[in-house]
């Protein structure tokens, strides 16, 4: 198996290159998209006003202000 694998590399620079940064990009790729998750939904989380805690319910107030806004446009 390994003697196989080793011949596979030997005349494939570029294979060689693309599998050994196959699983750092996979995980660069993982952390991102995890990071664009979380902030999406963040943003349908709203802010309390009374007490200025972040409330974790469903709520289009963000996009509202967003689009409704004259600062944002």
């Amino acid at each position: 198996m390994g003697r196989r694998l080793a011949d596979l590399f030997q005349g494939h620079p570029r294979l060689t290159v693309a599998a050994l940064l196959a699983a750092p990009i996979g995980w660069l790729v993982i952390g991102y998209l995890g990071s664009l998750a979380v902030m999406l939904a963040a943003s349908f989380w709203h802010l309390n006003e009374l007490s200025g805690e972040v409330t974790q319910g469903f709520s289009l107030d963000n996009f509202d202000t967003i689009f409704s806004d004259e600062v944002y446009r």
